[in-house]
């Protein structure tokens, strides 16, 4: 949002919330708050947003998906759904695009961001508190993001490097080169 993107949808295992002109900042911090005492979007009451079972991308048109689901919820079908509008899918989970859904976001050229890359951040941040613990320092939260935020950068520019194609980035791609990559350096440095 601070981007400039619109939030047109938020899921839980319920279902999702939908509001058509977007929501708001306010309207999402009510939604963590409903959520945060336990209870699912099913129960969400707001005058501006409406209830829908099932998953978003079946159903609601967006430029982007982000499917923070559960390990190949999202299947070969989804991802023809998806292909027919969507200019970027981004996992925000561990693998919740099944292999056929890959191929057919590939095929359609749909840049697809896989979990190991753009999920990594929660990796990172338990790497940068065993930092801080390792020197028996705290880091301020603006720290902790600036440093996020750099490593995530990289991740980004490499994956975007070894994924270059004709057609622009294959981001699944480029995070399988470069982790192959990662393993091979560290392969020679222990001398294999």
């Amino acid at each position: 949002m601070e981007e400039g993107a619109v939030v047109l949808t938020l899921s839980d295992r319920s279902g999702y919330v939908y509001a058509p002109q977007g929501l708001t900042m306010e309207q999402i911090d009510l939604i963590m708050a409903h959520k945060d005492s336990g209870q699912t979007l099913a129960t969400y009451v707001h005058p501006d947003v409406t209830f829908q079972g099932g998953t978003p991308w079946k159903t609601v048109i967006a430029d982007g998906y982000f499917p923070c689901a559960t390990q190949n919820e999202v299947t070969k079908q989804d991802a023809e759904i998806m292909a027919t509008h969507a200019t970027l899918v981004v996992e925000g989970a561990n693998m919740p695009l099944t292999n056929e859904a890959i191929k057919v976001l590939a095929d359609a050229k749909i840049p697809h961001a896989p979990g190991k890359a753009s999920n990594a951040g929660g990796v990172a941040v338990s790497g940068l508190e065993m930092v801080q613990n390792a020197s028996h320092y705290p880091w301020t939260r603006d720290r902790v993001e600036a440093e996020l935020q750099t490593i995530m950068e990289t991740i980004h520019a490499t994956v975007a490097t070894d994924g270059k194609t004709e057609w622009g980035i294959d981001y699944v791609r480029g995070a399988n080169i470069a982790g192959a990559k990662r393993v091979f350096l560290a392969m020679e440095k222990l001398g294999w």
